[in-house]
């Protein structure tokens, strides 16, 4: 009997990540202001969701055109997700990495235990985000 396994992508890049210290794994794929896709715990998505903490949320002010790497601890405001990050999973560093194509925007944000760079994860593992923005 041949069974194919299904594997959640998330899962891997939070199992390639977990070793660097990462415990906490969310992923936000936007069109516009519109959220397309939401991938993290459930506890922390329905308190974003209910608490309306993405009207506080750095990454997701930025122009649509504004890509790149981001400390959390570098923003002016965004504390009350950082805190339930925290609260969540016991990290102690956010940041959060958005990348674009044509339309759409992908943000990946984790927290780790440890201080970490998501800018080398990024480069070192090159991990394809295409069927999350297709």
């Amino acid at each position: 009997m041949n069974t194919k396994i299904a594997v959640n992508p998330e899962d891997v890049f939070l199992k390639t990540l977990q070793p660097k210290g990462v415990v906490f794994l969310s992923i936000l794929v936007l069109e516009g202001p519109n959220i397309l896709k939401f991938i993290a715990p459930p506890s922390f998505m329905n308190a974003y969701l209910e608490k309306g903490l993405y009207n506080n949320d750095p990454t997701l002010i930025l122009d649509q055109p504004v890509l790149g790497f981001y400390r959390w601890e570098r923003f002016l405001f965004g504390q009350k997700i950082i805190n339930l990050i925290h609260q969540e999973s016991g990290a102690t560093f956010c940041e959060s990495m958005v990348l674009i194509s044509e339309n759409k925007r992908l943000v990946l944000t984790v927290g780790s235990k440890k201080e970490l760079s998501l800018a080398q994860w990024f480069f070192e593992e090159k991990p394809n985000f295409d069927y999350l923005l297709s």
